[in-house]
């Protein structure tokens, strides 16, 4: 568990933005077919080969009348939300499944996978896209629910599920840069905020969580600070369509009275993404 030691956060303004059109997509899967997106070939060719993709983030319980999962699939210009969805009620058949996220802006109806029908013991995907993109960028977690149409009586019908997470690690390149230089530029914007590492009992622990939660960037340096102790670490990003470098600078150090605590430090020249950035940390 980590938890914020101060909220503050210093900051300067100036926010950049691009935009870029969405591309439209209306793919019906077949009736019991579950083909994993990086499998499918359909996908392959509308969107390019997969960069990355995220393990399977459970939505609901296994007991569940719906057992529904994701993945987070990462393309050059796309973001594919892949759900997992198993019917687990004897002798029931639903219609047109489809995934609503809450309170996000960049997808439509053009732009989703329909399971066009789930029998008991199957299991089918439904898929959102994305626009991977500077103008469409969104993180934090966003509330999922599944809908569907019951074919015993027609009805269309919903199904409330887990939070869907997005963050800065699928908007964002490792990317090497000249550090020293770019942490000296002084028309970026600087956010600060500590955190206490709680579930870390040394540095070491927290060194090596620190280096697993932002692999995500092109690792710099590793160093120690003389004046504190303080263990050191730099990383490397850019924001994608060649946007904003973003440099983090980890401080890890021990207090008395709160145990082990970890410093970051965002710069980037836009503020919004700066305080985005800093607010999606160790969550």
């Amino acid at each position: 568990m980590v938890s914020d030691e101060t909220d503050d956060i210093s900051h300067d303004e100036h926010v950049s933005d691009n935009s870029e059109q969405t591309t439209d997509l209306q793919q019906v899967t077949d009736e019991t077919t579950f083909i994993p997106v990086e499998f499918d070939d359909n996908i392959k060719r509308k969107y390019g080969d997969i960069i990355r993709k995220t393990d399977a983030i459970d939505l609901t319980d296994r007991d569940e009348e719906f057992v529904v999962s994701y993945f987070v699939n990462i393309f050059k210009k796309h973001i594919i939300l892949e759900f997992i969805v198993t019917n687990t009620i004897e002798d029931k058949v639903y219609n047109d499944l489809s995934i609503r996220l809450s309170d996000i802006d960049v997808l439509d109806d053009s732009n989703e996978y329909v399971a066009k029908q789930v029998g008991y013991q199957q299991t089918v995907s439904t898929c959102l896209v994305l626009e991977r993109s500077q103008s469409h960028l969104c993180f934090g977690t966003f509330s999922a629910k599944l809908e569907y149409t019951d074919s015993d009586v027609g009805s269309e019908d919903e199904y409330n599920l887990g939070d869907v997470y997005l963050g800065p690690e699928f908007w964002c390149e490792p990317i090497s840069v000249d550090f020293e230089r770019e942490w000296d530029n002084e028309q970026y914007i600087k956010c600060t905020k500590a955190f206490v590492m709680s579930n870390d009992k040394d540095t070491e622990s927290a060194v090596k969580r620190i280096e697993d939660d932002f692999s995500w960037l092109h690792f710099v340096c590793k160093g120690e600070n003389s004046k504190n102790t303080a263990i050191i670490l730099d990383f490397s990003g850019q924001m994608i369509d060649n946007g904003p470098f973003v440099l983090v600078r980890t401080e890890v150090g021990s207090s008395k009275s709160k145990g082990i605590i970890c410093r970051v430090t965002v710069k980037t020249s836009s503020n919004d993404l700066c305080q985005k950035l800093i607010h999606s940390f160790f969550r």
